[in-house]
Formats: structure tokens, C-alpha cells, sequence
């Protein structure tokens, strides 16, 4: 009702109610107004009020102002929200904001944000804020790179270790050793460490200082004083070595080439091989004369009338078995520690081996100060025909116009006792024989006397002209004129069954690619004799955790038993080589499963020896869950390196390789 009241009252006062009531009230008051003199205002109709004219102003501005109000207040009931959505995220939180449009720089600054320097954001702080706008922050955080020139702390958004290290301007190569992997994501608080690894090569001259070579003369007393033939005199040789710094300092040298400008002369002496001994006083109480004379003194000529020897299907007289390689000899002539050569056996010396203590004469006195067992470097075999000496090969190599190839690794074998040691080794009456460059022969020459077949594999022309000038007529041996890390060794198969054996003199430079074919070719092989460079022996029977330790000898010592068997000075060579040499016997291991794959784990794993298992793996094309997996299978630990590992442990990686090798 009061609402009503007040509706009406506001209504009198609207212009049109107003204006009526002035022209009710016009006629009136024109009669009641008092004669006024004509002036200016004359013929102008008065204001329609009985009141002043003012408050007829004030109250129309009155009701304009309510109707004014009344459309302001429609119109904000019937517009739309001048705010808009705008979407931070920020530390990790995405957060929704209602605000009037203003710049992003306000917009921070409003809700107390503050950006360094080094933090990333999605816009510009110049920007307008748009509805449905999603602004972005990424805070930097701390990254440590050491490298040669110290440490940096780089404060990044995020990127690559390479980017890190760019960003410090460290510059590396595939060479260099990094703590993480190049393309890796930084995390924060990662720490990079970075060396820097460079190769130079130096050439140096050295001298090459000549050898002792002797020469056995069986004519002459061995007492007597050795006689010169050939004054020994020094050489020189060029000799490249590697060198690895790491951060300026060097770590390691490593010789890769060596050249022989002049060649050292050997000094050669000639000693007897001759012994005295006397017939009437023992071992011990032998007295040497300086020359002895036979004949005098009680002094003879040894002769070989008391020396028996036996092969491995043999015995003694007192019913006693000698191993293969015994002679016994008769004490009473040749003393206990008496050091002879036998032509056609070897060298040996007089032991009393304990074979007869048990048996006396029938004075009582044992029968062992008559008769001993001399056991000797190489096996006794009946009818064997000396191997070539140093003047054979000369005049053979002089007669066919050849000199040694150097880069072939051409040293061919003059000793005996060690071509007897070889064919022992691998027991050529059992299996063919598989001979890898077998040269002018010598060791060949030995092998054909027990072997029922020998493959032989030679390289060069000159050395194939030799051999089938010797044994062409042997119907037993069979040459394939070939590199042999290019022959197909299953073509040889037919040959080689149902087992074979290994018979080599390996040049250091091919060692490596010969006897990785021969531990991963499917050839049945029951037994090895390899003749090695010193060095290369080593990574064969190296440990472990040792430097020598690689695949070489992860694959050798998988599959084979290791025996070193002899040294071998230069001496025993012609021509000298600068290092010495070892033999080693391979026996195969029995129940000892093939693993195919091995190899390839090998050429992974040992790809850069100081990185991890796992760093290797990731390099080799495994993702880092696949790398993950495969070494959890293998009860592994990622940070384990390859160079530490026994073999057993990579074939449990071989084992479970393909697997895993699919998800990579």
C-alpha cells in the first residue's frame, strides 16, 4: 500500500501530470494577475505553477535522475561479466584465476610471483591476458659440469647433458669420457664430469741391442771355451707410440708400430755339445779338466750305449710305466744333473726320478745309482727326423731368392724341442691337424710323422712354391693357398672330422682376428697348439679386473682349459723377433654349451671399457628399460663394468640376450 503511495506521489510530479495542471490553472490566474505595463516579457506565457519556476526545475531533474538510476541499475542486471579465466601453473600446481584483462606483468605481480632470471615463461610479460589464456613457469634448478678448466654451476630450465656442457663452452668429442650420456636429460642437482681424452702419436728412435745366439756343435766338448764366429753389434729402429692424455695428463703409451731402420747383428758362439765322464767315480765326485781329453785321466767319449727310450705303449725292465718324453739313462757313466742333448729328442737333464729306489742289488745298494729316468722337454717318438736349424732355413730361403716378409710376420721356428713340444700338445695321432701358416715348414715336417692328415693354410706365394716342393708327394697333407681369415672353414669340414686339432706360429699383428674365427667357428676343435708373442699370450689367460682382460680372453677361457706350455727366447726364430714367445695348449672343455650370441655381448659390452654394463647397453640400441630388464634377468648391476665381470657372467647375459634384445 505504502508502495503504491509513493508511485502516485512520483507520478504528480512527471512532466506530463505537470504540464496538465498548468494549463488547469492557466485561465485563473491570468484573470486574478494584476495589469502589468508592457515591457520585453510581453506576449511570453508564464510558468503553469502556482510556485517558483526553480523548484519546477528541481523537480523535473528530480525524476530524470530516478529514471536514469533505474536504467543504470537494468543495465547492470542485464550485462555481461567483464571478467575473464586466465590458468597459471607454476611449481608443479595448475591454478584457475577470475580477473579484469590487464598484462601478464600486473597479473604476476598481484598474486606475488616472482621470476629470475634464469626461469622460463610460456609469454611475455608485455602480453594481454585473453580469456582462457594458460600461462606457464618452469623454474630453473642447479646443474655442476666439471671439467678441465674446473667447476661451473649452470642454472637451467632443462635440456640435454650436451646442452649443459655447450652452455659452459666445453667442448667434447666421441673420444671423450662423460659421466652421463650425451643426449641424457638433465635432472636438477645432476653432477656432469667431464674429461677430455686426446690421442697423439710419437716417433722416437731407439737401439736395438743384439742377441747371444749360440750354435751347438756335438763334436766338441762343451767344456772347452766358446768360440766367436760372429761379433754381435747393435741396430737402430723407429718405434710409434700412442699416447692417451686425459685432462693434460698422460695416462697411458702404447707402442703400435716399430721399424727396423738398421738390423742388430747377433753375436754367435759356438759351444760343444760333447761330455766327459769317468768310469771310475760317481756324479758327484766327477772332476772336469780344462780341455778333458778322452782317454786320459780317466776321461772317455759319452756315447749313446747306455740311453733307452721309450713311447707312451712301452715300460721299463723293472715293470715300471714312464710317462710319453722319457729316455733312461745309466748313472754310473752319466752323473745325476748332467745336462746332454739328445739329436733327434732333445734337451734334458739326468733326474732321479724315485722309479727304481725300490729295487737293490744283491749287495744291497739301491738300484738307482745304476739307472735314472731323464725326462725332456718334448715327447720321445721312434725314427723322427730333425726339424731345420738356422743354416738349413738360410740356405733354403737363399736358394729360392726369398727374404722374410716383416709384414707378414714372418719368423720361422729353428728349435727343435719346441716343434716337438707342439705336436705333443695337440697328440696328432688322434685327430688331422689344422695348421695355420705353416711357413717353409718346419713344424709341418714334424706333424706328418704322426698326423694321419694335415690342412695346412698359407698366405704367401713364395712360402706355397717351399711346401709343394717338400710334401706334394705326402699323400697325407693337403695346402690351401689362402688368407685364412677369409676362408670358409666349413669347406675344410670334410677334412677336419669328426674332430681336429690346431697347430700354429701366429705373427703378434693377426693374432687377435685368427684366434677370434678359430673360438667362434663351429669346426670341432678337441685341442690347440698356438705359438704367441708374449704379449698376446697374456690376454689369454688374463684375469678379471687386469688390463689384458677382453673378449679374447672371456671366449678362450669359456670354452678351453689354458696351459702355457713353453717360453720360447728370439733366439729360437730366424729371423730374431724383438719380444719373446710362448706356446699355449687349448684343451676343450667338456659339456660346455655353445652360446651364439656371445660375441655380440662381447662386442656390447666391452664397446668402452670404462662404462657401465648399463651405459653400453644403451649405446648398443636398448632402451633404458630393456637394458634395466636384461641385467636384473642376469642378477647384474648396472654399474658393474665388462672389464670386471668373470665369464660365466656374460653367459648368463648371452643366455638371456635375444629376449631382451627384441624390446631394445
Amino acid at each position: 500500500m505504502h508502495t503504491m503511495k509513493a508511485i502516485d506521489n512520483i507520478k504528480q510530479y512527471t512532466p506530463a501530470a505537470l504540464w496538465k495542471r498548468a494549463k488547469e490553472h492557466a485561465p485563473a490566474r491570468a484573470e486574478a494577475a494584476p495589469k502589468a505595463p508592457a515591457s520585453s516579457w510581453a506576449g511570453k506565457a508564464p510558468i503553469p505553477s502556482g510556485r517558483k519556476w526553480w523548484l519546477t526545475a528541481l523537480d523535473i531533474f528530480l525524476a530524470l535522475a530516478v529514471l536514469a538510476g533505474a536504467a543504470w541499475f537494468v543495465s547492470l542486471a542485464t550485462a555481461p561479466d567483464p571478467r575473464i579465466t586466465v590458468y597459471l601453473s607454476a611449481d608443479g600446481v595448475t591454478d584457475e584465476h577470475f580477473v579484469f584483462p590487464t598484462d601478464v606483468r600486473t597479473f604476476l605481480k598481484d598474486r606475488g610471483i616472482t621470476l629470475s632470471s634464469e626461469d622460463s615463461l610460456s609469454c611475455a610479460l608485455t602480453d594481454q591476458l585473453t580469456d582462457g589464456m594458460e600461462i606457464s613457469i618452469t623454474r630453473a634448478f642447479p646443474v655442476a659440469v666439471k671439467s678441465e678448466n674446473g667447476v661451473a654451476l649452470l642454472h637451467t630450465t632443462g635440456g640435454t647433458v650436451g646442452d649443459a656442457l655447450r652452455a659452459v663452452d666445453v667442448q667434447y668429442d666421441v673420444n671423450d669420457e662423460l659421466s652421463h650420456l650425451s643426449f641424457e636429460d638433465l635432472a636438477p642437482g645432476m653432477q656432469i664430469i667431464h674429461t677430455d681424452v686426446v690421442t697423439e702419436y710419437d716417433t722416437s728412435y731407439m737401439t736395438l741391442e743384439y742377441k747371444e745366439e749360440v750354435v751347438k756343435d756335438d763334436t766338441v766338448y762343451n767344456d772347452t771355451k766358446p768360440v766367436l764366429l760372429q761379433e754381435g753389434k747393435d741396430g737402430t729402429k723407429q718405434v710409434t707410440q700412442r699416447l692417451i692424455y686425459k685432462n693434460g695428463v698422460c695416462v697411458s703409451k702404447e707402442v703400435v708400430d716399430q721399424l727396423v731402420i738398421t738390423p742388430a747383428t747377433p753375436e754367435i758362439k759356438k759351444v760343444g755339445t760333447k761330455i766327459h765322464y769317468q768310469t771310475s767315480l760317481s756324479g758327484e765326485f766327477r772332476i772336469y779338466k780344462d780341455p778333458p781329453v778322452a782317454g786320459k785321466n780317466g776321461w772317455v767319449e759319452m756315447t749313446m750305449d747306455y740311453i733307452t727310450a721309450y713311447t707312451a705303449d712301452t715300460q721299463t725292465s723293472t715293470g715300471v710305466k714312464p710317462r710319453l718324453g722319457t729316455i733312461a739313462v745309466n748313472t754310473y757313466y752319466i752323473p745325476y744333473g748332467t745336462e746332454i742333448y739328445v739329436k733327434g729328442y732333445g734337451y734334458g737333464k739326468a733326474q732321479d726320478t724315485g722309479a727304481f729306489r725300490n729295487y737293490k742289488r744283491e749287495d744291497g745298494t739301491p738300484v738307482n745309482m745304476e739307472r735314472c729316468i731323464f725326462w725332456i722337454a718334448a715327447p720321445v717318438f721312434h725314427q723322427q727326423r730333425s726339424i731345420m736349424t738356422t743354416a738349413d732355413i738360410k740356405a733354403l730361403l737363399q736358394a729360392h731368392g726369398i727374404v722374410p716378409n716383416r709384414a707378414l710376420g714372418q719368423n720361422f721356428l729353428a728349435d727343435e724341442a719346441a716343434a716337438q713340444t707342439i705336436v705333443a700338445a695337440v697328440n696328432p695321432n688322434q685327430f688331422p691337424v689344422l695348421e695355420i701358416g705353416p711357413g717353409l715348414g718346419a713344424l709341418t715336417e714334424v706333424l706328418l710323422q704322426h698326423a694321419t692328415r694335415v690342412v695346412a693354410v698359407e698366405i704367401d706365394a713364395a712360402m706355397v712354391r717351399i711346401l709343394k716342393s717338400r710334401f706334394d708327394d705326402t699323400p697325407s697333407f693337403t695346402l690351401v693357398h689362402a688368407d685364412f681369415l677369409k676362408v670358409d672353414l666349413e669347406q675344410l669340414s670334410p677334412f677336419l672330422d669328426p674332430a681336429c686339432v690346431v697347430a700354429a706360429n701366429l705373427p703378434y699383428y693377426i693374432t687377435t682376428p685368427i684366434c677370434m674365427k678359430l673360438l667362434t667357428s663351429s669346426l670341432p676343435i678337441a685341442r690347440m697348439a698356438l705359438m704367441l708373442q708374449k704379449e698376446a699370450a697374456d690376454r689369454f689367460t688374463a684375469l678379471p679386473g687386469s688390463r689384458q682382460y677382453g673378449p679374447l680372453a672371456v671366449l678362450a677361457q669359456r670354452y678351453f682349459s689354458i696351459t702355457p706350455c713353453m717360453a720360447l727366447p728370439p733366439a729360437r726364430y730366424y729371423p730374431q723377433p724383438e719380444v719373446d714367445s710362448v706356446v699355449l695348449t687349448f684343451t676343450q672343455k667338456d659339456d660346455v654349451l655353445r652360446l651364439p650370441t656371445l660375441p655380440n655381448v662381447l662386442a656390447a659390452t666391452f664397446a668402452m671399457r670404462r662404462k657401465t654394463l648399463f651405459n653400453n647397453l644403451r649405446a648398443a640400441g636398448f632402451s633404458k628399460d630393456g637394458a634395466t630388464a636384461l641385467l636384473e634377468a642376469c642378477g647384474l648391476p648396472p654399474a658393474a663394468r665388462a672389464e670386471s665381470l668373470p665369464p660365466e657372467s656374460f653367459a648368463r647375459l648371452a643366455e638371456c640376450w635375444e629376449p631382451f634384445a627384441f624390446k631394445a
